[in-house]
C-alpha cells in the first residue's frame, strides 16, 4: 500500500473511531437509568434544584429557605488553592452586600473540624454548609472546584463559573443578579 494513503487511512481510521467513541460517552453521559431520581445538571433561566445540608452550627438548611434575596453558591474544599484565594473576596462581599445577597460556602467531603477549623483561621463570617459525603455536589454535577451558581431572589439559576473568580469577574456576575456596591 502506497505509504500516503497508508497515512490518511490510519488518521481517517483514527478519526472514525474517535467520533464513534464521543458518541457513545455522549450519550452514556446524558442517559439516565429510567426512574432515576438525579435531575439532569442545572441550566441557566431554570430554577435551582432544592437540597438539604447541615450548616457548621450543626442546624439543617435548605437552599429554598434562601428565596427572597438572590443567592451565591459556592462549592469550595479546604484542600483546594484556587478555592482559598477566592475566600477573602466572598467574605468582603458577603459583608458589604449582606442586605442585597446571601453567600453560601457548600464544603465538599471533609468533616466539620476540618472546616471548621479553616473557617476560623480565615475568619470567614459567612454561612458554610457540609456535603461529607459530595451528595449535593453530585446533584449539581460538580466535577470541578470552586464552582460558584449565581441564584436571582426567586431561585433560579442565571449564571455558573467554574474556577477561581477574580473581584472584577464576580463584580460581572453580581450584576447579572443586579447587585453591587
Amino acid at each position: 500500500m502506497n505509504p500516503r494513503l497508508r497515512s490518511v487511512s490510519i488518521v481517517t481510521g483514527g478519526l472514525f473511531f474517535g467520533l464513534i467513541l464521543g458518541g457513545f460517552l455522549l450519550f452514556f453521559s446524558l442517559h439516565r437509568e429510567p426512574g432515576s431520581k438525579r435531575p439532569l445538571p442545572p441550566t441557566t433561566g431554570e430554577a435551582m434544584v432544592d437540597f438539604s445540608l447541615t450548616a457548621l452550627d450543626r442546624k439543617t438548611v435548605r437552599l429554598s429557605e434562601l428565596k427572597g434575596k438572590p443567592v451565591v453558591l459556592n462549592f469550595w474544599a479546604t484542600w483546594c488553592p484556587p478555592c482559598r484565594e477566592e475566600m477573602p473576596l466572598f467574605e468582603k462581599y458577603s459583608r458589604e452586600l449582606r442586605d442585597q445577597i446571601t453567600v453560601v460556602g457548600v464544603n465538599y467531603g471533609e468533616d466539620a473540624v476540618t472546616v471548621q477549623n479553616f473557617v476560623a483561621e480565615n475568619r470567614i463570617t459567612f454561612p458554610i454548609w457540609l456535603d461529607p459525603k459530595g451528595e449535593v455536589s453530585d446533584l449539581y454535577y460538580i466535577d470541578s472546584y470552586p464552582s460558584t451558581f449565581f441564584i436571582d431572589s426567586q431561585g433560579v439559576l442565571r449564571a455558573r463559573h467554574i474556577g477561581q473568580l477574580d473581584e472584577d469577574l464576580l463584580k460581572k456576575y453580581l450584576a447579572i443578579l443586579k447587585v453591587g456596591p
